[in-house]
């Protein structure tokens, strides 16, 4: 990695996390590039390179003192990843149309209503001190405060998740014998809990909690 962070020789951050970096620089992707690559033998997960539709949170927390946005040739570095095993999957189930100022947006709006401090701590510091230590209940937790400003948006929630201090390996883990994963699970714990809170959220929720063809009610999900 620090071979990569002095070849760019660009702005480089602490992630959210304080487990990774962000290095910031203009240029384009070499052709044929993965998106994502394991890194396991060097002593990481993984090295992920995007050009576009993607958004992260910046820290602001810069390594070795703040640098200028350099323009770098990346076709001129060698990645020397783990060349036995495939380039890592880059698809997801999870749109990406979500702007930075959309998100931004929520984010500022949270952070102002009556959970924004305990938000704050979850989204920015992985804080779980509200219970002991337990990620699993500060995960559903995490989700009700995002759900009670999004609404019945699973995955816009799930979105926002990944882009926080929060989001861990366990989120893509399956945990059920359908398929689902353990995020799918949290979202839909709290959605199928949760209550209409505005007269705007009225047919979210019918098309979160209802399948219709026409004027036929094909399908539905319990609301414990």
């Amino acid at each position: 990695m620090q071979e990569l962070v002095n070849f760019c020789d660009s702005y480089t951050e602490i992630s959210p996390s304080g487990t990774g970096i962000h290095i910031i620089i203009k240029g384009e992707l070499p052709e044929g590039l993965p998106n994502k690559r394991s890194m396991t033998k060097q002593g990481f997960k993984a090295l992920e390179i995007y050009g576009k539709a993607r958004y992260f949170t910046m820290t602001g927390d810069t390594l070795d003192g703040s640098k200028e946005i350099r323009e770098v040739d990346l076709s001129t570095f060698r990645f020397n990843g783990n060349t036995s095993e495939p380039p890592m999957d880059n698809k997801t189930d999870t749109p990406l149309a979500i702007t930075s100022d959309k998100v931004d947006r929520i984010l500022k709006e949270i952070t102002k209503g009556e959970d924004g401090q305990k938000f704050a701590g979850y989204y920015y510091q992985k804080d779980l001190s509200a219970f002991d230590g337990d990620q699993s209940r500060a995960d559903l937790d995490h989700v009700r405060i995002i759900a009670n400003q999004v609404g019945f948006d699973p995955a816009l929630i799930d979105q926002i998740v990944r882009s926080s201090a929060m989001m861990r390996a366990k989120w893509d883990e399956k945990h059920s014998t359908d398929g689902k994963t353990y995020g799918e699970m949290t979202i839909e714990k709290i959605l199928q809990g949760r209550n209409i809170h505005k007269i705007h959220e009225i047919e979210d929720y019918l098309a979160y909690n209802y399948q219709f063809r026409y004027n036929e009610v094909i399908g539905k999900t319990e609301v414990l």
